[in-house]
């Protein structure tokens, strides 16, 4: 028989969720400079202002609302989804192996479903592509087209350890501005959220 492993399962409380999705479109200043030179002196720092791409807006939504794992992510392309029918399927995943990133089926037979999205996530995944395609326009030759939803700059796969860092550093942004501290959970956390809040509904 299968030996359950005691953990603490680590989600987000709704309110959680809302405050999480609040800070992906707040603005955040990233300091650049500022190090000591070898006489002892500071270089000059300069201050940029940014905004969370839509790139991970997007799959944190998706995340969300359709309880992906990470490899499920990082594996979608274009040909998953239907718009018509706001639809993702899900046959493939993700993994790191020694030889690097490798493309499998996903983790379990039951891994493999339709899944059905709200319509506000299945438009805000069509203004994505729209923007994606013109920005691998402006790229030209540099553009390694893979059909990927979630890309790197360069249109190659995304890594797969890299939503979960952007993830965390949302969090972070987060807890460094509010008193109402947000649970440092993984990003498949926001899988177990989306059980957690469709039991609650």
């Amino acid at each position: 028989p299968k030996v359950e492993r005691s953990r603490k399962i680590r989600y987000f409380t709704f309110e959680q969720t809302e405050a999480f999705f609040g800070q992906l479109e707040q603005p955040y200043t990233v300091v650049h400079g500022g190090r000591r030179r070898r006489d002892g002196s500071e270089s000059q720092k300069h201050y940029d202002t940014k905004m969370v791409p839509t790139k991970y807006k997007v799959l944190f939504y998706v995340t969300l609302f359709a309880g992906f794992r990470r490899g499920e992510l990082v594996a979608l392309t274009w040909e998953d989804v239907d718009f018509r029918n706001n639809t993702i399927d899900i046959s493939k995943a993700c993994a790191r192996t020694k030889g690097g990133m490798i493309t499998k089926a996903p983790k379990s037979y039951t891994s493999n479903r339709l899944v059905t999205l709200p319509s506000e996530v299945m438009e805000m995944l069509r203004t994505w592509k729209t923007e994606q395609e013109a920005y691998s326009i402006s790229l030209g030759s540099y553009w390694k087209e893979g059909g990927y939803v979630f890309t790197q700059d360069d249109g190659r796969q995304l890594d797969i350890s890299t939503p979960n860092k952007v993830f965390k550093k949302i969090i972070r942004r987060y807890n460094e501005t509010h008193e109402d501290q947000l649970p440092e959970i993984t990003l498949h956390g926001l899988r177990h959220t989306n059980a957690t809040l469709m039991i609650a509904n």
